[in-house]
């Protein structure tokens, strides 16, 4: 820490600072993560639902949405009583998350911009946020991604009406909101990445397998199947997949040996509780290794859960009813078109039966299409799709909005990295916003989301739609854009 930042800065004059701890003057009221008592805030610690800390390597921030939003309530409560000058205190090690909750709070309740933040905080802007999982790859390049981004990205999110004013002043709003966001992650590993519009998350089977009792644990209702749909109308589905590369194996039973415990999403004294001896035991058992190192040689970008690891009573289990099946979940969030990135037979997927039969979708008019982009550590790519791919990935979405309704859902084995980065191309092409935002965006929405320097790098190198369609020989004429009605877990 540099000297300058020993010293607090003024954000309001005569009722914001923000500083280290021992900053404040007597006569200010100290505001830490610790004084923040909603749950849900989870006293400030970062996490990755369904994952051990041991997974996330070097990453610990940004924090996720619903934390964003339970700190800024909390900071704007206090801030009402006109009789207080209150006073953002931050130990070192957590000075970049307290960063970036305090410029989101200004962003949303304050009007302020991205900019003006930077102003203000130009030293906590330029901190840097180590890509999640990185600590477990071989990668090591210099991480890209600073506070500055998540400000950006937040401001990206109140200009696109994804959330507002509201979601930090009414406590109603925000929980509302927070319970919605951590609803679906738990039950269903995924998050809105375009509210309404583009849905981010694992391969469905790596959730069903999770024997948590609060995950979804089936694929679909069959009393929802429409057994007299014809034929003819099959195969006008299946023409959708048309860019499919591989085919779908059988559903197995999963090993009896991940039935024993099930993966907490908890947000209590453990985050993720585990014992070392079972982390221990899971990595031998399930060659569970985060991000890549298995010691076969077939490492890749991506992260496999280990179902063990956990607590036999999940946090939150009883407070929801139970998770509808995943194709029920489709419907209910009008998502009509589904795009797998990842193969179904990959390490992670294999040991639980593999991925879905994607024409059980067809039965419930959800289109889907196959675009798979390689993990591996030895190409060098860092899991970034080549131009083709990105390519007819952009044209596969057109294809399944050709009359502009209905949400996209994009998967990859654990949702956080290819599938992330298409998804996010896919934003950047419909709303014509910076990748550099929608970096940090993605990373507070789909915690642990952009799992390699590469990734991060390629999508804060593009500031916008003309720029995604230049880079990678794409028309920009009939862009698609398609503003829709905001849903799950926005305030707007």
């Amino acid at each position: 820490m540099t000297a300058s930042s020993t010293k607090s800065s003024t954000l309001i004059p005569q009722r914001l600072c923000y500083g280290p701890i021992g900053s404040a003057t007597s006569d200010q009221a100290c505001m830490t993560f610790k004084d923040v008592t909603a749950p849900g805030f989870r006293q400030g610690r970062y996490g990755v639902c369904h994952y051990h800390a041991k997974a996330l390597g070097g990453c610990d921030g940004p924090l996720a949405f619903d934390q964003v939003l339970w700190f800024g309530l909390e900071l704007d409560t206090r801030l009402k009583d006109p009789s207080k000058f209150i006073a953002v205190q931050y130990e070192a090690e957590e000075r970049h998350n307290v960063a970036v909750v305090t410029g989101a709070y200004l962003v949303l309740g304050r009007g302020w911009s991205a900019d003006e933040v930077r102003q203000a905080l130009p030293e906590d802007a330029a901190l840097t946020l180590p890509c999640s999982w990185i600590g477990l790859k071989t990668s090591h390049r210099t991480p890209g991604m600073v506070v500055q981004d998540c400000w950006e990205g937040v401001q990206m999110a109140r200009d696109q009406g994804w959330l507002s004013k509201a979601s930090v002043e009414d406590g109603v709003m925000t929980s509302f909101a927070a319970s919605k966001f951590w609803k679906t992650i738990c039950q269903y590993d995924g998050a809105w990445l375009a509210p309404g519009d583009v849905f981010v998350m694992a391969d469905p089977m790596t959730t069903i397998s999770d024997p948590n009792p609060m995950t979804c644990a089936a694929f679909c209702s069959e009393r929802r199947a429409d057994p007299e749909l014809a034929e003819d109308s099959l195969d006008e589905l299946r023409m959708i997949s048309k860019y499919s590369t591989a085919s779908s194996p059988a559903l197995l039973k999963l090993n009896a040996l991940v039935l024993e415990e099930s993966t907490s999403c908890g947000d209590t004294e453990e985050f993720v509780a585990v014992s070392e001896a079972n982390f221990g035991a899971a990595s031998e058992r399930l060659e569970y290794l985060g991000a890549g190192g298995q010691p076969d040689g077939t490492s890749t970008h991506t992260v496999c859960k280990a179902y063990r690891l956990g607590t036999r009573d999940a946090k939150g289990h009883g407070e929801w009813p139970d998770a509808k099946p995943f194709v029920d979940f489709l419907l209910e969030e009008d998502i009509k078109g589904v795009v797998r990135v990842n193969k179904p037979d990959e390490r992670g997927l294999a040991e639980v039966g593999g991925s879905y039969d994607a024409r059980q979708l067809a039965k419930f008019g959800i289109r889907h299409a196959d675009v798979f982009v390689s993990d591996a550590i030895s190409n060098g790519t860092g899991a970034v799709p080549p131009n083709a791919i990105v390519r007819r990935f952009i044209s596969v979405a057109k294809d399944m909005n050709t009359e502009g309704d209905g949400a996209i859902l994009v998967h990859c084995k654990g949702g956080f990295g290819r599938s992330v980065f298409l998804a996010c191309i896919l934003v950047i092409y419909r709303y014509d916003v910076s990748g550099r935002s929608l970096l940090g965006w993605a990373r507070i929405a789909r915690p642990g989301a952009i799992t390699t320097p590469e990734q991060e790098a390629a999508l804060r190198s593009l500031s916008g739609r003309v720029d995604l369609c230049r880079r990678y020989g794409i028309s920009c004429e009939g862009d698609g854009s398609m503003p829709r009605t905001q849903a799950c877990c926005t305030v707007s």
